[in-house]
């Protein structure tokens, strides 16, 4: 749909807020992790026997032992594209469930590295509930598995650096979130892809925009 209607790209211009945000969101969801791990092994040993303390060289191997599995599945994610195929395929579930069909393509990123991305097979205008749950799905979906992981046990933590990872790559998913509130509660929001465009309705028009937002949503 061709429109003046604002439209916001994942794009270089905008890379270096893209990192940060992905940095952030990492760091505290590991962080989340971790917390709900340890309380977990504190519960563990509150229900059995005290201890000797671990040698130095024993807590360095343990270290490693959690360390080294997370390394592994990071890059496996990365390099095979499961990470995005994943991510791709929960924006396309709920997409799926709002009675749309997704659409799902690959594209090669620098260094020989594929890509996914999942847009509606046909134009189609959300409504801002809607995106909003397609958009948030994989970061929402992925942290609550972390933490589902976490409080069931402390071994859990073996993953918690591959979860926080692909939460933290979600950082595009809550930039469109960002400027999905800021939008009017009215505007229909159009999905490209890397792409979003928000048809905002006009004051005098707003009836008419839920009305056509109401028979769009319910075909």
């Amino acid at each position: 749909m061709n429109c003046s209607c604002p439209r916001y790209t994942l794009a270089e211009s905008n890379l270096p807020l893209l990192k940060l945000v992905s940095v952030v969101i990492g760091i505290v969801t590991l962080l989340t992790f971790i917390v709900l791990a340890e309380s977990a092994a504190a519960r563990v040993e509150a229900t059995e026997q005290p201890v000797t303390p671990v040698p130095l060289v024993t807590r360095l191997l343990i270290v490693a032992t959690i360390l080294i599995p997370n390394v592994v599945l990071c890059t496996v994610l990365w390099c095979t594209g499961w990470g995005a195929w994943v991510h791709e395929q929960l924006h396309g579930g709920v997409m799926r469930s709002l009675g749309v069909r997704p659409a799902y393509g690959k594209f090669l990123r620098t260094r020989w590295i594929r890509g996914d991305y999942c847009v509606p097979s046909q134009p189609h205008l959300f409504g801002r509930s809607g995106f909003a749950a397609i958009t948030l799905a994989p970061a929402l979906v992925l942290f609550m598995l972390g933490v589902a992981l976490s409080v069931a046990s402390p071994y859990s933590v073996i993953i918690s650096l591959a979860l926080a990872w692909q939460v933290g790559s979600c950082s595009g998913d809550v930039l469109f979130a960002w400027h999905l509130w800021r939008a009017p509660r009215l505007s229909l929001i159009e999905d490209l892809g890397n792409t979003i465009v928000i048809h905002r309705p006009e004051p005098d028009a707003q009836a008419e925009a839920e009305r056509y937002r109401c028979r769009h949503l319910s075909a």
